[in-house]
């Protein structure tokens, strides 16, 4: 049951990602959201009452027109967008999308020991070994007790959790490791973890949070600038780098948030759109949208 929960939430943040991609002004954009409008009360009925041979039937033809839709307008079927879309988010902002590629090695000993075999459990695709590991280094850092073993392994611990797509578990232990490598003057490591923290969020569609922790991520990055200014080019490049990418992530969430805004006044306006063999099909609001005028990030119709 979770896994088809996971599938239908999977269609509608698809369709929010073509909905962004297409546009309010795009001529297929009034139909696509007909189709998400459809697709929604589609699966709340199923959630409802339970599936059925008509509503399977249903969701099968609004997929279909879907793809056709957006192979017309984007040239990718619907159901290649989102990893076409991850690809091009990927090269775009490199560091942060993948935040563990950038941790410092900053602790030895018995517990970089055990983080170390977690990596090629990673590399191995070995899951459970991964999170045994994690839980080992955990341990072991309350064992032989220094505050950066903790966080490493912390961090580590976060990373396993987002994996195995236990979010929540996984901003903590993020969360837990920032504070800690904040208390040691780790700052790098402490961004890495802001980082997650950020990513994991914003992935989660949780906007609010994802900008507090980008902003902790900028700080953290700032104070590793300013302790490498006269030391570390190499550094320093990097930090340009990375705030450079964060800059461009909170753009792209304030420009999502806006178009969420936006789209929750359109829903309000459309018709019920029957389904057609080809996306041609020409809508018209039967109520014309009010002007939304943006300030400071605050949306009022």
């Amino acid at each position: 049951m979770d896994e088809q929960v996971d599938v239908y939430s999977s269609y509608e943040t698809e369709l929010d990602q073509l909905l962004n991609r297409l546009g309010q002004n795009h001529p297929f954009y009034l139909e696509t959201l007909t189709y998400k409008t459809r697709l929604r009360e589609n699966i709340n009925q199923t959630q409802l009452h339970g599936d059925t041979e008509t509503r399977r039937s249903e969701r099968s033809q609004i997929m279909a027109q879907l793809n056709k839709l957006a192979l017309s307008a984007l040239g990718i079927p619907f159901s290649e967008l989102h990893v076409t879309l991850q690809k091009e988010s990927d090269e775009c902002l490199p560091r942060i999308n993948n935040p563990m590629s950038l941790v410092e090695p900053s602790v030895e000993g018995p517990v970089w020991i055990i983080l170390e075999r977690v990596q090629r459990a990673w590399s191995q695709a070995n899951q459970e070994e991964a999170i045994r590991l994690c839980r080992g280094a955990m341990r072991c850092a309350s064992d032989h007790p220094t505050r950066t073993g903790v966080a490493m392994a912390q961090l580590y611990l976060a990373d396993a959790q987002a994996r195995c797509n236990n979010i929540k578990d996984a901003v903590y232990y993020a969360g837990r490791a920032a504070t800690n490598f904040g208390r040691v003057e780790k700052c790098h490591n402490q961004m890495v973890a802001h980082l997650l923290q950020a990513r994991l969020t914003q992935a989660s569609q949780n906007a609010s949070d994802a900008m507090i922790f980008y902003e902790d991520a900028l700080k953290a990055c700032d104070h590793c600038q300013k302790l490498n200014k006269e030391t570390d080019q190499g550094k320093q490049k990097v930090c340009r780098q990375i705030i450079e990418e964060i800059q461009q992530a909170q753009r792209d969430i304030y420009e999502d948030s806006t178009y969420q805004y936006i789209q929750g006044c359109l829903l309000k306006h459309i018709p019920i759109l029957q389904l057609s063999d080809e996306p041609t099909v020409t809508l018209k609001s039967s109520k014309t949208v009010e002007c939304v005028t943006i300030r400071d990030s605050t949306f009022a119709p």
